[in-house]
């Protein structure tokens, strides 16, 4: 938010938000109520109940699950950049999970 405010406050400040019709505004509430601020609730309440690793599984899975329903749907195309985002997830979650190999040092 703070990094984003310097280069779009003056486009909020000549927007007219008159005009966006109610079905937007609830459309923008139910994406910040629901997909956002409940979502982060359950993700951290489910660290009490499940380990981390799980957790942080469920979370990078959900968006290779949004993109499928999506192309199964017919809403959205796989891309080269969605595939290369992909791959980037799946590596980046080998490394920490299951490279253990390399000789830890100990914290100073």
């Amino acid at each position: 938010f703070v990094l984003v405010t310097p280069f779009t406050l003056h486009l909020v400040l000549i927007a007219d938000f008159r005009i966006i019709p109610t079905n937007i505004w609830l459309s923008i509430g139910f994406v910040v109520l629901f997909t956002t601020v409940i979502a982060y609730f359950l993700n951290n309440f489910s660290l009490k109940v499940i380990s981390p690793t799980v957790n942080s599984a469920y979370i990078y899975f959900q968006p290779f699950l949004a993109t499928f329903v999506a192309i199964s749907f017919g809403k959205d195309v796989l891309t080269w950049p969605e595939i290369v985002a992909a791959l980037l997830i799946f590596t980046g979650v080998y490394f920490v999970n299951f490279n253990h190999s390399v000789n830890k040092k100990p914290a100073i």
